[in-house]
């Protein structure tokens, strides 16, 4: 079992958001969470996503309380890549 956790950095490996990078919002269980990237995907309406879709970044940020202030950090980090 992985261990994550809410604010994680995650990019998709699979889907119609591959390559996306999102934050864990939520964990469902063992093998779901719940992803935002305040663009797409809303903290308000997040996406369930299976754990094995995703490759966690090992970078973990505190949750930020707004969709703008969210898609604004992802973002700068996009841009740093």
């Amino acid at each position: 079992m992985r261990h994550t956790m809410k604010g994680q950095l995650a990019l998709s490996l699979a889907g119609r958001d591959k390559n996306r990078i999102f934050m864990i919002v939520q964990e469902l269980d063992e093998n779901y969470v719940f992803i935002a990237d305040g663009q797409l995907r809303k903290i308000d309406n997040p996406k369930r996503k299976k754990l094995k879709h995703l490759k966690l970044l090992g970078r973990e940020e505190v949750l930020p309380a707004t969709n703008r202030e969210l898609e604004s950090l992802i973002k700068s980090i996009s841009l740093q890549s």
